[in-house]
């Protein structure tokens, strides 16, 4: 039997209720920014956070972090984190900042009108939900298990694709079959509906059980600007594999790709040698013309790793690519090796040449009489605006600054 519900430890006239989903920003960061910036302070008015056991310490380290900044040193109304089974009746459900000035009978000031202050607006709360999402993970990776200690481990290796069914199927996939660790799951992932693409995956599955292919109900929404597809190109799809994955650990690769043969075998006897959560190593990058380059160091830096050269644990299974990144101007797989560095993961170098690369960025890249290459394309404050109004960076808007610092 169900004990009953007991009440909610408040003197709130208005008690507002919030169910979020702690580990990602975006489903309460913008309700609550709301919230702390338009709710009276006088101890009228509650917002009610509810909170499972497990989630008590993260949720509260969540909150507080948010509150503190989103004040800005101002005195802000009641937040109360609700663990446990409570009565409900006597508050209103909100999903979001709309359901919260609703509620509050507030309205929110007009939102920024020039490209500069859309930017700017969207990269501090772009940096916030950030903030709090590295929280999230290093929350999550220190519950992570020992995956070191199976000596066998289910390795998922996720493919993002889009109409690239005919390398993808001659060369990519069987680099992976045909290599020498069996022990794989291979989720190909389209980037929106491919029947092409379906087609070819799913006939190669039919003689090998260890593939599956997926995809996009519909194409997603990406920035506009050439430099900014780029740097957010497969994201969503790979995302999507991700969250079928099941292996211990997890070996990305592109669509046009290819893995050494025995690529899973030398990063994962790396990965539990150094009981590492993240190992990366060198590929050779094909060229436009000439040789191919060597790329990777022992420094995990910017432009010095490619995307399928990295095998990293179920410890960090949990993240997903920002398909913001553009925002930070960014490379989307950059920016996820970052953000496990700088969680502490523990990293590892392997120096040894694990992947051959398709060429990288020649749509928006140029070449200078000194033989370096730079992006051809330029960003202006317009076109980052436009694409944070028009993709799913727009909710970073919902972060309004409190009074204090508009004023300053």
């Amino acid at each position: 039997m169900l004990s009953s519900a007991v009440a909610i430890d408040t003197a709130a006239e208005l008690r507002l209720w919030l169910a979020p989903e702690w580990a990602r920003p975006e489903t309460w960061l913008g309700a609550l920014s709301r919230y702390v910036v338009h709710a009276p302070a006088g101890g009228s008015t509650c917002l009610c956070l509810e909170v499972s056991a497990a989630e008590r310490a993260l949720a509260a380290d969540l909150a507080a972090v948010a509150c503190e900044t989103l004040a800005h040193d101002r005195e802000f109304a009641e937040v109360l984190l609700v663990v446990g089974a409570v009565d409900r009746r006597d508050t209103v459900r909100v999903d979001d900042g709309t359901d919260v000035l609703f509620a509050l009978g507030a309205q929110a000031p007009p939102a920024p009108a020039q490209p500069e202050q859309i930017v700017a607006r969207a990269r501090r709360g772009k940096l916030l939900a950030d903030e709090l999402l590295a929280i999230a993970d290093h929350h999550l990776m220190a519950l992570g298990g020992d995956p070191w200690l199976d000596p066998e481990p289910l390795v998922t290796v996720p493919v993002p694709t889009w109409k690239g069914d005919e390398r993808l199927v001659q060369r990519t996939l069987p680099s992976i079959l045909l290599g020498t660790y069996r022990n794989v799951e291979v989720l190909v992932c389209s980037d929106g509906p491919d029947p092409v693409a379906r087609a070819a995956v799913e006939t190669l599955a039919a003689h090998d059980p260890r593939v599956r292919h997926l995809e996009l109900p519909a194409r997603p929404h990406r920035p506009s600007h050439p430099r900014s597809r780029w740097e957010t190109t497969g994201l969503h799809a790979a995302n999507c594999a991700l969250d079928g994955a099941r292996g211990r650990f997890i070996a990305p690769l592109g669509h046009d790709d290819e893995f050494t043969s025995t690529h899973i075998a030398d990063l994962l006897a790396r990965a539990q040698a150094e009981r590492a959560d993240l190992v990366h190593a060198q590929a050779l990058r094909e060229q436009r013309s000439g040789p191919p380059q060597l790329v990777g160091g022992e420094r995990l830096a910017r432009g010095h790793v490619c995307h399928g050269a990295v095998l990293y644990s179920d410890r960090l299974a949990h993240m997903r690519y920002d398909t913001a990144c553009w925002l930070l101007e960014e490379p989307g797989d950059w920016n996820m090796w970052r953000r496990m560095q700088e969680l502490g993961a523990r990293v590892a170098f392997l120096d040894r040449v694990v992947l051959l690369s398709a060429p990288e960025g020649t749509s928006i890249e140029e070449r200078a009489g000194d033989g370096t290459t730079r992006f051809a394309v330029a960003r202006t404050a317009a076109d980052l605006a436009s694409d944070v109004l028009c993709t799913d960076a727009a909710w970073y808007l919902d972060v309004e600054p409190a009074a204090a610092e508009v004023r300053a």
